[in-house]
């Protein structure tokens, strides 16, 4: 399943992005550790987590985002950046318009509670894949 989810994404990188083949197999290797990363990430106890400020384990994901940065051009990485950035952003409103219709009708909420708890939500979940959602600013900062 994971790998079929890969090759979902990489068939959108390699249209958009204009990937050769040898690209396309070293990003999807870069995209199963992310999704290991992620896996492991989320199935672990913060007690046993080794993570920065975002909750993300700082030397995996400067890794992938340095590996990233080496395969793609500096064009590619900037649209890849994008791609990603949109799609996390796409999640995290979906994520926010569900969790309001659970509460909405239990406490009769007005239109300003509920675009106040839309954007809790929101940017919880923002928060919450921070450290998956910007890899330019990553390799910024390691610069």
């Amino acid at each position: 399943m994971v790998s079929r989810q890969v090759d979902q994404q990489l068939d959108i990188y390699a249209a958009r992005l204009n990937l050769n083949a040898d690209q396309r197999e070293e990003l999807k290797q870069i995209m199963l550790l992310r999704m290991t990363q992620m896996h492991l990430h989320f199935n672990t106890s913060g007690a046993e987590r080794r993570d920065d400020d975002n909750g993300v384990p700082m030397s995996i994901r400067n890794d992938i985002d340095n590996l990233t940065a080496e395969i793609l051009s500096p064009d590619q990485f900037d649209k890849y950046d994008e791609i990603r950035a949109q799609k996390i952003e796409f999640r995290s409103a979906m994520i926010a318009a569900a969790q309001p219709s659970q509460i909405v009708p239990q406490f009769g909420l007005t239109e300003t509670q509920k675009d106040q708890v839309y954007s809790i939500y929101y940017n919880q979940s923002l928060e919450m894949t921070d450290g998956f959602r910007t890899p330019r600013a990553c390799r910024n900062r390691n610069s």
